[in-house]
């Protein structure tokens, strides 16, 4: 019997096709998402997907939603560079430690994945950063206390591909619009390192940790390969996927200094999902 999965933000841009990678293993599925109007229409219709909508701070919908469920994927998190600090605590803490405790009710074996971030791997500087680095520790600490909860923490690069596209496809259109972001992208945060996945392969990868029963309790890093800003932007233009490179602005150089000093204290993932979608 095929096991009955729940990935929480089903409708973000992993989650839509973790969805239908594992609706394409035979999985039973049921996508936890906030917004049903959000769920894409391609993911609708089958016969072994239950959509509900529902909210990480409803602890009796989330009680609901993991019975009889026998793994998690866990994707849903607010992200955002300027999201305030209570509002990802609310999502990324408190939202997390709701679903652990439904689990714990469940009083059933599970297995629990976590979707962290490369970043975690280094000291994190930003809110989001420390959300991520936090979640870790509450999911290792819960299921050392649960033993009939297992857990995998994935930390995930940055994704490309697919018809959203990711990191790679925010790049390439901010260039294409040769706006501020663009120049100081290019400029600023040129040797920023990029560590790169694409979308196919990433859920491949988290689809195999659902069927491998031997990988319990340990913490992934899923990229494929590394490179910077600056190279992917060269790379952009060698494959005439943009015209020009950014333009430089007379940016005062104080300016300048602010936004360097910005790239080296927020590392990779937060600044530069800012400039590349501005979020």
């Amino acid at each position: 019997m095929m096991k009955k999965i729940l990935v929480t933000g089903a409708n973000g841009y992993i989650g839509r096709y973790l969805v239908k990678k594992l609706l394409q293993q035979n999985y039973e599925v049921v996508a936890y998402v906030r917004d049903l109007g959000k769920m894409p229409a391609w993911l609708l219709g089958s016969p072994k997907l239950e959509v509900l909508e529902g909210n990480l701070a409803d602890k009796l919908s989330l009680e609901k939603t993991v019975e009889g469920v026998d793994i998690i994927f866990h994707l849903a998190a607010a992200l955002r560079m300027f999201e305030k600090d209570k509002e990802l605590h609310k999502t990324n803490i408190l939202g997390l430690q709701n679903l652990l405790q439904a689990c714990q009710k469940a009083n059933r074996p599970i297995k629990f994945i976590f979707a962290s971030s490369i970043d975690a791997e280094k000291r994190a500087f930003t809110d989001y950063g420390k959300s991520k680095l936090k979640g870790e520790k509450i999911v290792k600490e819960f299921t050392q206390k649960n033993p009939q909860i297992e857990h995998i923490i994935v930390r995930i690069g940055n994704v490309y591909g697919g018809v959203e596209g990711g990191m790679v496809e925010g790049i390439r259109q901010q260039v294409l619009k040769n706006d501020w972001r663009a120049s100081i992208l290019y400029y600023c945060l040129s040797d920023k390192p990029l560590y790169l996945i694409a979308i196919e392969k990433l859920v491949d990868h988290l689809v195999k940790q659902a069927s491998d029963s031997e990988v319990k309790n340990r913490v992934l890093t899923l990229v494929e390969e590394r490179t910077t800003v600056k190279e992917l932007v060269s790379h952009l233009k060698k494959e005439k996927l943009i015209a020009n490179y950014p333009k430089k602005l007379p940016l005062d150089k104080v300016v300048l200094k602010i936004w360097q000093f910005l790239g080296r204290i927020f590392k990779r993932a937060d600044l530069l999902i800012y400039l590349s979608f501005g979020k």
